[in-house]
This record gives C-alpha cells, structure tokens and sequence, in this order.
C-alpha cells in the first residue's frame, strides 16, 4: 500500500470522510446512537452499538485480499465496541454535532495505513492488532467515564 505524503494526506482525509468509512457516522451516531442510548443508557447502548458495527462490516471477511481478511474478528469487535464510545464522546463533546464523529471516523480511517498495525499474512498472531483495538476500547472506555464525571458534578 502506498502511504499518503503530507500533501495529499488532506485530500485524502476528505475522502476518507465522505467516501472511506466516516459516511457512515450519519447512521451510526446521527440516528442509532440516541436512540440506543435513550432506550438502554450510554453504556450499553453503545456496547450494542458497537456489535452492530462490527457485524455490519462481517461481510468483508468473505472478500478475497481484503485487509479484513487478515484481522482477528474479536479483536475488530473489541475495537469497534472501543471506538462506539469514544465516537459517542466525541459528539457528546461536540455539542452533539454527528458531524464530528464524521470527521473523526474519516480521520481514524486516513491514518491506519500512515501507522499499519497488520501483517498481511493469514497464518501468524496480529499482536500489534490486538493491542490496538484493545487500546481502542481502554481510550473509549475512559472518555466516556469521563464523560459521565462531567455530567454527574
């Protein structure tokens, strides 16, 4: 994969945002996200969230050469559930704009291959992918308890 140099990488985040993943943020955080969480709290509502996130991406496991093929699923669900908290933070702190969670899904999405964390091999341990999306789900974890520091004092 080629890596973006500094001057495409803007033009590449913008498709990254628009076209690359962050669209949709407009389902996910515009819509699904308050509804789950007004019908089962901020917690939960974005655990499900996040396993719905990871089983909407499921069928990219069935995609020959695609980077999912490569990936541990539970680690991808660990991740997923990981960033539907910091994602939920991020609009929270936005004053619950969806379009921030657009942005921040885009630009997740434009550093991956900057800082690649996958061997592209089927038949070794994706320790370095694991530690990421682990360290996805301790970074969520702690927005949203801080989250919930902010509005409880």
């Amino acid at each position: 994969m080629l890596l973006p140099t500094i001057f495409v990488f803007p033009i590449y985040w913008m498709i990254m945002i628009f076209f690359g993943g962050g669209q949709e943020e407009i389902g996910w955080r515009g819509y699904i996200m308050p509804y789950l969480e007004s019908k089962y709290g901020l917690w939960p509502g974005n655990t499900i969230l996040g396993v719905i996130w990871a089983l909407w991406h499921a069928p990219l496991w069935f995609i020959a050469d695609s980077f999912q093929t490569y990936m541990p699923f539970p680690a991808f669900l660990i991740g997923c559930i990981g960033l539907s908290y910091f994602l939920s933070w991020i609009v929270k702190a936005s004053n619950h704009k969806p379009f921030s969670a657009l942005v921040a899904h885009g630009a997740f999405n434009a550093f991956l291959p900057v800082f690649p964390s996958l061997v592209m091999d089927t038949d070794v341990f994706q320790l370095h992918f694991w530690i990421l999306e682990l360290l996805f789900l301790l970074i969520g974890a702690i927005a949203l308890l801080s989250l919930n520091k902010t509005h409880t004092s």
